[in-house]
């Protein structure tokens, strides 16, 4: 979808993780087994075949484990090339729920909404209330993404972010399962689809509660959590004064979510292993350029009209695009890089910049800035900066200008369904 490989290459690092998948030739699912290793990182695996006395079934299932611990555990090694059918397995896997009693299970009761930042601090929100309530587990269907001033639709976690990773963190983290009809029975989740382009995808499911009356009340199972629409939202928000404080919190739910958001920040959080395939790819391609020698500079001048229009810190906005690149000259005089990549929105730039009707468009806060002249008139303008400065480059021409604009829809690991 739109803007979705730009939110991720404009908000996250580029991590390296080993990827090694040969043990997936091993396995045969049908009955399912649960464990921890020594470092309490949960392992699933799949195997046929297991009793008392198969000593070959049971070897298979401790190299099945040892396997998946070490795609778990050795983060920082070398990249291997993504294989969608063997990450969809690993993901089956990783993603089995957990029936004990003492495996409490979460559901995501609202959506997130506005840009990625808001949709971020809810996410991280969520995962603060679902650990102080004790769940151990979050039905991952529940957790959903807004492509916000793209097509306003939401996607499923999964499509966008590496659960097989973020699993290999439990217990720290929350682990994300798939919904299941026969055990989460307080739930119901019906798949749906999303139109674009002609094509027809699969979306976010949609689910809701099961049970007739109160969720909050009657649902055990999963149990729901996010009842009101800035419950997660102000969660995080208390927590980051705890963070920008000079005496900080010594409370326990405090002392948890430092620890919580620490795992977050270090690496737990990545990309889809498809998504990060098109970021290296992309870096590999920019480094190449040059041969390596300086890189290249990505700006994202965030001079979109909805930016403009947004009211929020609006005396501290640099919305004029020739003020933009007069600090990038105050700040470097000489260029450091022989590349910038610009990253922009022009499908929404240009709409406005050609007097396009606003009418179609859904977002209001969008639709809203299409009928502010003084809006309209800057976006022009900086229209005409952008496409100065990719014709003729920056630095007097010395440094060349790539544009970099989304317009297909991206939807991992094969998603098109034929109508």
């Amino acid at each position: 979808m739109k803007n979705i490989i730009l939110i991720i290459v404009c908000s996250f690092y580029i991590f390296v993780v080993t990827l090694n998948l040969s043990f997936l030739n091993r396995i045969v699912s049908t009955h399912t087994t649960e464990s921890e290793n020594d470092n309490g990182v949960l392992i699933e695996t799949a195997f046929n075949g297991i009793s008392n006395g198969d000593s070959t079934a049971r070897q298979k299932q401790e190299t099945a484990h040892n396997d998946l611990n070490f795609y778990g555990n050795n983060r920082h090694g070398p990249k291997m090339k993504y294989n969608a059918t063997e990450y969809q397995i690993l993901l089956d896997i990783s993603m089995n729920p957990l029936t004990h009693t003492n495996y409490s299970t979460a559901w995501l009761f609202m959506n997130p909404w506005a840009g990625l930042c808001n949709q971020y601090m809810m996410f991280i929100g969520a995962v603060f209330v679902a650990s102080s309530k004790g769940h151990k587990q979050i039905i991952e269907q529940s957790v959903q993404w807004k492509d916000t001033y793209g097509h306003e639709q939401y996607l499923q976690h999964s499509k966008l972010f590496d659960i097989v990773h973020w699993n290999s963190f439990y217990p720290q983290l929350p682990r994300f399962i798939r919904y299941e009809r026969d055990i989460h029975l307080d739930i119901k989740v019906r798949d749906t689809t999303v139109k674009i382009d002609g094509k027809r995808y699969a979306k976010a499911g949609f689910v809701q509660s099961n049970v007739t009356g109160d969720a909050f009340q009657l649902a055990k199972n999963p149990i729901p959590i996010w009842k009101k629409q800035k419950e997660m939202f102000q969660t995080y928000k208390i927590f980051a004064k705890t963070l920008d404080s000079e005496v900080h919190d010594e409370s326990t739910a405090s002392i948890e979510n430092m620890g919580i958001h620490k795992t977050i920040m270090q690496g737990a959080f990545k990309p889809h292993p498809e998504i990060q395939s098109m970021i290296d790819g992309f870096v590999a391609a920019n480094m190449k350029a040059d041969g390596g020698k300086k890189g290249f500079m990505v700006l994202h001048a965030r001079v979109e009209p909805d930016m403009q229009n947004h009211p929020v810190c609006k005396d501290k906005k640099v919305r004029n695009m020739t003020d933009i690149v007069g600090f990038l000259y105050t700040q470097y005089p000489e260029p450091p890089v022989l590349s910038v990549v610009l990253i922009f929105n022009r499908d929404i730039i240009e709409a406005l910049a050609s007097d396009e009707d606003a009418a179609y468009i859904s977002n209001k806060e969008l639709r809203e800035s299409f009928e502010n002249d003084s809006v309209r008139q800057l976006t022009i303008y900086n229209l005409q900066v952008i496409n100065d400065i990719i014709e003729n480059g920056l630095w007097d021409g010395r440094v060349q200008v790539q544009k970099y604009q989304v317009t297909l829809p991206l939807l991992p690991a094969a998603d098109f369904i034929e109508d």
